[in-house]
């Protein structure tokens, strides 16, 4: 539910973005007055900001000060999504906005927003794909077809063959795409009133590096593949172009980490339960991922030998993070490297608690 009044945006030097206030009710009111006293607290608590990541602010009604709720002010920046989403943990939405600003902070467990006592912060080089790198054609720039017949894309999709030059990773199969490796699906034949310059353009935007953007989280694995040949993205799996070939498998292994799956989760459209949904744009302009430019390349040859230790081994369904022994190693491995310190253990339950991660979860939705 949305509630709002429209006028214009008056910013100040102290707080020059515009906000939103977030609000979670554990219950419907149960009469008007109750409704009329609730919306008083609503309106007069002084509630924390999402970005101080200092835990959210406890809403209470009555002599005995019944909590009722939990209040959170949200920043509105352009080019974001917005923060205020279906969530049923609000610290988990904290530490995702956090992280997508390059932050993870830690702090004591003091319920008092004035006496809040940051313990330790961690900084993570974050950036959105389009500031580094580019995302490949979508699917039917490869193999549509325009309305007078001539082709959009120049190719026809063929069954999978090792013999084709074109290759390209096309579909989603939970039961095939269950390490980092993975092969191509099917493969690529030229139209035959394609042009060889129409073929050369489109094959010139294949890659290693594809990004799932039609995540499963209880059935999928992998939020990025990486192919040893060069392959196509076709409808799920578009391609990243314009990665420094050094810097592949470090993209791909932090994508694969549980900070990259709480990234996607962040910006990735929540509309369907336990899925996340992104088109090859958002994922370009939106999509908060670890900037490899900002690693050295003693990092880098960390990643690669992690990738490489750890890419063919079977992973968990990503909402299983507790279970699946290999990310975990993962994600403590990236954590040395890097020099995040957090309670993964904690990250992990929120997570398995969040409805949208979970096909059966209840709806436990918040209201903004």
């Amino acid at each position: 539910m949305l509630v709002a009044e429209k006028r214009s945006v008056r910013r100040t030097s102290r707080d020059p973005t515009p906000r939103i206030k977030f609000v979670q009710l554990d219950r419907m009111p149960s009469s008007r007055m109750e409704a009329l006293i609730m919306s008083k607290v609503i309106r007069d608590t002084k509630v924390v900001k999402l970005e101080d990541g200092v835990g959210v602010t406890s809403l209470s009604v009555g002599d005995a000060n019944t909590v009722v709720g939990r209040a959170v002010s949200c920043p509105i920046e352009q080019g974001m999504p917005w923060a205020c989403r279906r969530v049923r943990n609000i610290e988990l939405l904290q530490f995702a906005y956090n992280l997508a600003h390059g932050r993870i902070v830690v702090f004591d467990g003091i319920e008092d927003i004035e006496l809040k006592n940051k313990s330790s912060t961690s900084i993570v080089p974050i950036a959105v794909l389009k500031s580094f790198a580019d995302m490949g054609r979508h699917h039917l720039d490869i193999i549509g077809t325009k309305k007078d017949g001539t082709p959009q894309g120049p190719f026809n999709k063929m069954p999978r063959s090792n013999r084709s030059k074109y290759k390209c990773l096309w579909n989603n199969n939970s039961n095939i795409q269950q390490s980092m490796l993975v092969e191509h699906d099917c493969s690529l034949e030229a139209k035959h009133d394609a042009t060889r310059e129409h073929v050369a353009a489109i094959w010139a935007t294949s890659g290693r590096v594809h990004l799932n953007n039609q995540v499963g989280y209880g059935s999928q694995r992998l939020i990025a593949a990486y192919t040893e040949e060069r392959a196509l993205g076709g409808a799920s799996w578009p391609n990243v172009i314009g990665l420094n070939k050094k810097h592949e498998k470090t993209f791909t292994t932090w994508c694969n980490t549980t900070f990259g799956l709480v990234l996607y989760w962040f910006v990735a459209g929540g509309q369907q339960r336990g899925r996340g949904r992104m088109g090859v744009d958002s994922l370009r302009k939106t999509l908060p991922v670890l900037d490899t430019r900002q690693i050295n390349d003693e990092q880098l040859n960390k990643f690669d030998a992690l990738f490489d230790r750890t890419c063919r081994i079977k992973l968990s369904p990503l909402n299983n993070p507790t279970t699946d022994r290999i990310r975990k190693q993962i994600d403590n491995e990236v954590m040395r490297i890097l020099d995040i310190r957090v309670d993964l253990n904690k990250l992990y339950r929120w997570i398995e608690d969040e409805p949208q991660f979970n096909n059966d979860g209840g709806d436990h939705a918040s209201q903004a």
